[in-house]
């Protein structure tokens, strides 16, 4: 493709988007007063305004909705910078969470298990300072 094509395919692309964000907006307001509605039509912005559980540097995955603290928890580690270091907490086993960040970032972290169930598993999360 040609620097001008590119740049073309990558306009259309974003306009798309953004029309795409605006309208999931829109449904996502409906009956719903303005401040009720999700933090998913910002481009670049993460999806969930919940993520903001997650920014400190002890994230509690108990307190996310079922079924998302293991994506939530994927994006706080890959935000994180070189030396950076977060605690993960939960009533349920964090394998899922180790086996995802493994999987998009292979050697990208140093796993440090802190507390081992069978009631609560806690565990230290260092994002290397180079990826092995």
């Amino acid at each position: 493709m040609a620097p001008a094509q590119l740049a073309a395919a990558v306009r259309d692309f974003v306009t798309q988007l953004e029309r795409h964000l605006r309208n999931e907006e829109g449904l996502l307001a409906s009956g719903r007063g303005a401040h009720g509605v999700p933090a998913t039509v910002t481009l670049g912005g993460r999806p969930h305004e919940w993520y903001l559980l997650t920014d400190g540097p002890v994230a509690e995955l108990d307190k996310l909705p079922p079924g998302q603290a293991v994506a939530a928890a994927a994006d706080r580690l890959l935000r994180m910078g070189r030396g950076e270091q977060v605690e993960l907490r939960s009533g349920n086993p964090l394998d899922q969470v180790w086996r995802e960040i493994t999987e998009l970032c292979p050697g990208g972290y140093q796993f440090t298990i802190l507390q081992d169930g069978p009631a609560r598993w806690r565990m230290q999360v260092t994002r290397r300072q180079a990826d092995i």
